[in-house]
């Protein structure tokens, strides 16, 4: 079945483009929010993030994701896919679980607020005929349940009302409920894989600023609870020092992002790579 392309080149209103920006940007403050409480250089994640968000705008106004036959889809190699690489990066390797670790299980809750602004922009762009009905809290998303629930879960949870099990819970069930729109969202893009919306499909993600979305704000809301399920699962524990490496002359990555000491955003660009036997043991979990 071929998609409705009826309104892909319709351009939204300025207040669902203003109302986007605003949410990009609280989204942005979470963020460095969740690395300023987690003792994180603030200066690299900003510069990662402005560089991520201007990628996808160049692509966008190159017309890179405009090819809706590629396989794989455009969005999904250079849009989602990094995000989630990374993501699965810090599961897989020790240093990465170490800073996911880091991070406050009452920030990482309190996160999940961005998503009440998300579901009203994306009601306005069905609205508009930008993305299907199906994805709004109208029809099959449910994902607003989250957004409204989660500063009532970081409270209960900060002030003892609320044990890590029941916190659990809330993180899985508000995962499930991630998921399930990301997997209509993704299933009404038209591309070759499109399933749903096919009278309607999901065109805003390929326009600016609402591209923005699936590459940074879902990957953002995904890592929350990836991160916040990864501690409660796991047992607590401190993370043994760093040993240097008996071989001299093997490189490594210096945990330049993280601040020592009380001096956050000293290190020098220059010392990001250094050899291990040229530096001192330095714990990762704290001080």
């Amino acid at each position: 079945m071929l998609s409705d392309l009826t309104y892909l080149d319709a351009q939204a209103p300025l207040w669902l483009v203003a109302l986007f920006l605003g949410i990009v940007l609280l989204a942005a403050g979470q963020l460095l929010h969740l690395c300023y409480c987690a003792d994180l250089w603030l200066l690299p994640p900003a510069l990662l993030l402005g560089w991520w968000l201007l990628l996808q705008s160049v692509l966008v106004y190159l017309g890179f994701y405009d090819n809706l036959y590629a396989l794989p889809p455009r969005l999904l190699v250079l849009g989602v896919g990094p995000p989630l690489i990374g993501i699965a990066g810090l599961l897989l390797t020790g240093s990465g679980r170490c800073l996911l670790a880091r991070f406050d299980l009452v920030d990482l809750t309190w996160l999940s607020v961005v998503r009440i602004p998300v579901e009203l922009c994306l009601y306005g762009l069905a609205l508009h005929h930008l993305v299907p009905d199906l994805i709004t809290f109208a029809d099959r998303n449910l994902d607003l349940a989250a957004g409204l629930t989660a500063p009532l879960a970081a409270y209960w949870f900060r002030t003892r009302l609320m044990g890590r099990r029941l916190l659990l819970l809330w993180h899985g069930g508000s995962l499930v409920l991630l998921l399930n729109v990301v997997v209509l969202a993704a299933g009404s893009v038209p591309t070759p894989w499109q399933q749903v919306g096919f009278s309607q499909p999901n065109v805003a993600v390929l326009h600016w600023p609402f591209v923005w979305l699936p590459t940074f704000i879902v990957p953002l809301v995904l890592f929350s609870h990836v991160a916040a399920l990864r501690q409660l699962l796991g047992s607590v524990h401190k993370t043994a020092p760093l040993q240097p490496s008996s071989r001299a002359g093997e490189w490594h990555l210096e945990p330049w992002f993280i601040g020592r000491s009380g001096s956050r955003g000293r290190a020098v660009l220059g010392r990001f790579l250094r050899a291990k036997s040229d530096r001192k043991p330095i714990g990762l979990a704290g001080r």
